[in-house]
């Protein structure tokens, strides 16, 4: 089982300074059997190393199984590239015979209802017209078109023809778009809002556990958690599953930073408010919480704590602080849970101070010794740690597609889909050179260059409305910004998806709002 992060990188080293066998020595393994999942969104740089590794397994009587689906590759900005797949199957490899190459596909879908099948089932023969691909074109290029356009039009072909799946559940499903029209994006978000939150409140009381909503980006999902909180509708977004974000484990932190410097009278305070020490012997909650809110004067917190709280300071305070420098990292977080209670006391809290209690230990795997260190390493990385999600909250989700990518929902919601459509300025070649591209006025390579990597965002996009929209289960929603005043000008994903909806059968009920 090999892992992302540095084995690229590792393994490429190796391979340059010594051959195949002593490089997979060196790293402790060696293969015969080789599987690759989401093969679509492998980038070159990858390849070149697991190339090396599949044809010495291949040449030892091994074998290479891959799966992957080019409608789903939506890594290209990290250098995912969907043709290595169709590439490793009939040109790679030389020495496999024809007969030793097998292709397969999966025609049966087992997760959506019938009418969510179709939809996406008619989607994709949209996508993979000739004449829809030059439609696009025309949409996207009011001026001169690009040169390879018979390539963008080659590529949708290739990436959706074929998709005509079955339906293997009795369920049928509902699909539901609204074309929301507006003059303004305010006004937009506004309907949307409105919307949403009317439509969201009355699934939730049939699937309080199964309800996605899914964003392009982290921002707009923070927006829509906002919508949903003020009217009491319980979410979890990924920045909530951040455990910076945590209220109990903000209040621990600033107790370590009180426990590794005394003198840190703000650090003290913010613990104490935190509720870490409410209702502790010697800390009646309301008489702590009026000493928070008074004038501290010139004896500060900590004396006055030791004054009006003598009990509580020694038994709780100066107790920990006494066993800092004596008790590794661990064992002192151990013993701040130990003594403080915690875990009885938080009982919802169980599953965050365990993530927690593993972040620390994964601190000192990392040789980070003292409580000093460990608040740096919380600043800089420690705290962007996620919690898993929990199992069975009562809560709508929200989360990018990319991180919906393998999941499913009975109901999902893609209420924002003006995705913007920009072209780049700074670009790279496929020798990996950088070129700025500022204007116009750009010699015809360059805009060229341009060009292929803006389409190649389009269909990135496509692809991303692809994977959301095959998330669903049993409910689809999604909402299409209509800019009524717009005549030309700078163009969005919802200019597309309006184009596809044209070409898609009304018996799925869409409306227009």
């Amino acid at each position: 089982l090999i892992l992302g992060g540095q084995w690229t990188k590792i393994l490429k080293e190796l391979f340059n300074e010594s051959d195949l066998s002593y490089a997979l020595f060196k790293v402790g393994f060696s293969v015969k059997h080789i599987m690759l999942d989401e093969f679509q969104d492998t980038n070159q740089e990858q390849w070149e190393v697991l190339k090396e590794i599949v044809e010495d397994a291949l040449a030892r009587g091994g074998t290479l199984f891959f799966v992957g689906d080019p409608k789903q590759a939506i890594y290209g900005w990290r250098g995912g590239n969907w043709r290595l797949m169709e590439k490793a199957f009939k040109e790679d490899f030389p020495s496999v015979p024809p007969e030793r190459r097998i292709k397969g596909s999966l025609n049966v879908n087992h997760r959506s209802g019938r009418k969510i099948v179709q939809f996406n089932n008619t989607l994709c023969k949209v996508l993979a017209d000739p004449k829809f691909g030059e439609l696009i074109i025309g949409l996207l290029f009011s001026k001169q078109k690009p040169l390879k356009k018979d390539e963008f039009i080659k590529n949708l072909q290739e990436i959706f023809a074929h998709q005509n799946q079955e339906c293997s559940r009795e369920k049928e499903g509902q699909i539901r778009v609204e074309i929301i029209p507006a003059e303004k994006k305010e006004e937009f978000l506004l309907k949307v809002k409105e919307r949403l939150v009317k439509k969201v409140r009355e699934k939730f009381e049939e699937y309080p556990k199964g309800i996605a909503i899914l964003v392009r980006k982290n921002a707009e999902g923070e927006e829509i958690s906002q919508w949903l909180s003020e009217e009491e509708i319980p979410v979890i977004t990924e920045n909530s599953l951040r455990l910076k974000r945590a209220p109990l484990l903000k209040g621990l932190v600033c107790l370590l930073r009180f426990l590794d410097w005394p003198g840190d009278e703000l650090a003290l305070w913010s613990a104490l408010k935190s509720e870490l020490f409410h209702d502790l012997p010697g800390f009646p909650a309301q008489r702590l919480e009026e000493l928070l809110e008074m004038q501290k004067g010139k004896e500060g917190l900590r004396r006055l704590l030791q004054i009006q709280f003598p009990e509580g300071f020694k038994n709780y305070l100066e107790s920990l602080s006494e066993k800092v420098g004596f008790l590794s990292l661990y064992e002192l977080c151990q013993e701040i849970t130990r003594t403080l209670r915690l875990f009885e006391r938080f009982p919802q809290g169980k599953d965050i101070l365990r993530r927690f209690l593993e972040l620390v230990h994964k601190a000192e795997r990392l040789g980070i010794k003292s409580l000093s260190e460990f608040l740096e390493f919380w600043d800089k990385e420690g705290g962007e740690e996620r919690l898993g999600t929990p199992e069975g909250v009562e809560a709508v989700r929200i989360l990018t597609i990319h991180k919906a990518k393998g999941l499913e929902f009975p109901v999902v919601f893609i209420p924002l889909t003006d995705w913007p459509l920009k072209k780049e300025n700074i670009l790279k070649d496929e020798k990996g050179e950088l070129f700025y591209v500022k204007a116009d006025s750009a010699p015809e390579d360059l805009l060229e260059l341009q060009n292929q990597d803006f389409l190649s965002k389009v269909i990135e996009s496509l692809n991303l409305f692809y994977v959301g929209a095959t998330r669903a289960m049993e409910e689809f929603f999604v909402y299409v910004y209509v800019n009524v005043k717009q005549k030309g000008g700078q163009k969005n994903f919802s200019h597309i998806l309006q184009e596809i909806l044209k070409r898609i059968d009304p018996k799925y009920g869409f409306q227009k709002a």
